[in-house]
């Protein structure tokens, strides 16, 4: 074919196949041959490396870790994944989904949930003005209110004519379980201002909504938060916020948190209360020193273990020079600062200031108070630690037989110690004792909630 002469009529374009089409520079003739590749030349196919099988029992170790992250510090599952890997805990993005719906968590809420939230919402902004707004938690996560619009937005036409047809289908009231937290105090991201409450709708069984009586599990508690978020805000109305008034209630709030293992909640708290202390009692005053030792505790729990270090050591320093070394609120410092060396296997520095806090308790609790034997039974862990044993030996069952006569064998602190008088026995090879140990720990464990609750800390207070 004579390309400068070839014109349109010799084209078929509609049934060219331009991709299978070859031309020859020689003759210029089109080849329909479909163009071979060399198998060198062949892309190599990108073979994705299988994640590692992971059963449950696999994940238990890490699954507050896991939560803390996902659902207290919201963080997505990429920025979880690549945080747990750092601490040597490998999964894939399959696997964090799959072991979250086990657990029954996730940060979506489900169309029956939404259905109560809106209702309970309508209710409360038609029936209830005088009680201010609502916020909902669901599973630990704060349901924004722009999403709660865009469900009403797209459903609530057909969501209020059931409502008004079936009006036993609006929630008047939460169950008595569901607690509804006070302005400022659920860890939520309107802290410092928002009026208003949150309802936490964890494990709410929203199915259920229509029956007469819904109950919901308690958190740990529980009783204590409700009774001091009522009392905080019985003085904020008489007194107003952040008044030196409410100080007190607030130091114990954020205790209660500290211990339910909501440590961003309990962090905000506590930076809250020392501004307000500053600003209306000075940077010395006890209040605040005390607020600050909390703050480095809640630090050290979330494993920032340096700064926690820095702050405690600083404000020991204060409280010392201040107050002296026998004052509660400096021996309490001294404690979480013991804590804190322990937690980072400071075993020196541990061993010292433990030493110390041990002689001041004596003199100012006494030798048999249970803050003075918790303290000797950490100082058996960490002698432990450095490998003298038969000090730590020694220095247990002294401790394990005044808990036994003064606190009763099902006390935490009683089998705390125990746990560590196990362990010396065992790296002494005195194993008999070390398992006859371990079976009373079994024994007296369902007094406090069966094993897995009672499993002791034993390198903490």
């Amino acid at each position: 074919m004579d390309f400068e002469t070839m014109n349109s009529d010799t084209m078929d374009f509609d049934t060219m196949n331009v991709g299978t089409m070859n031309f020859s520079r020689e003759s210029g003739e089109r080849s329909h041959e479909t163009p071979t590749v060399s198998p060198a030349m062949a892309p190599q196919a990108k073979i994705r490396k299988k994640a590692p099988t992971l059963k449950i029992k696999d994940w238990e170790p890490h699954k507050q870790q896991v939560l803390r992250l996902y659902i207290i510090e919201d963080k997505p599952l990429s920025e979880v994944k690549t945080i747990m890997e750092e601490s040597g805990f490998s999964a894939g993005i399959r696997q964090y989904k799959s072991i979250l719906a086990k657990w029954d968590i996730g940060k979506n809420v489900r169309p029956q949930e939404m259905k109560a939230i809106v209702r309970k919402r309508k209710y409360r902004n038609e029936e209830e003005k005088d009680k201010g707004m609502l916020g909902f938690r669901i599973r630990g996560t704060i349901v924004e209110e722009r999403k709660i619009d865009r469900w009403v937005k797209a459903k609530g036409e057909q969501e209020d004519l059931d409502a008004r047809q079936s009006p036993a289908l609006v929630p008047r009231s939460l169950p008595s379980e569901a607690f509804i937290y006070q302005p400022g105090f659920n860890g939520s991201p309107t802290m410092f201002g928002t009026s208003g409450s949150v309802v936490d709708m964890t494990d709410y069984n929203m199915r259920a909504v229509n029956q007469p009586s819904v109950t919901v599990p308690s958190r740990f508690k529980q009783v204590d938060e409700e009774r001091l978020a009522e009392e905080l805000t019985s003085l904020e109305q008489r007194y107003g916020v952040d008044h030196p008034q409410t100080f007190d209630v607030l130091e114990e709030l954020g205790r209660i948190f500290v211990t339910q293992g909501r440590y961003k909640s309990a962090e905000r708290l506590f930076v809250r209360l020392i501004l307000a202390c500053r600003e209306k009692l000075g940077e010395k005053h006890l209040s605040n020193l005390r607020a600050i030792t909390y703050l480095g505790e809640v630090y050290a729990c979330q494993g920032e273990y340096s700064r926690a270090q820095e702050m405690l050591e600083r404000n020991f320093t204060v409280l010392k020079t201040l107050f002296g070394l026998y004052n509660g609120s400096t021996l309490f410092c001294m404690g979480k600062l013991g804590n804190v060396y322990t937690d980072q296997q400071l075993w020196d520095k541990a061993q010292e200031l433990l030493r110390q806090e041990i002689e001041c308790r004596k003199v100012f609790f006494g030798p048999e108070h249970v803050d003075t034997l918790a303290s000797e039974r950490l100082l058996a862990y960490i002698l432990a630690q450095q490998g003298r044993l038969t000090e730590a030996e020694q220095l247990a069952r002294s401790v394990l037989e005044i808990l036994s006569r003064f606190s009763g064998l099902e006390s935490r602190h009683t089998l705390n110690c125990r746990e560590v008088l196990a362990n010396i026995l065992a790296n002494l090879g005195q194993y008999e004792e070390a398992v006859e140990l371990q079976l009373h720990f079994a024994q007296y464990a369902q007094f406090i909630g069966g094993l897995e609750r009672a499993r002791p800390d034993i390198g903490r207070r």
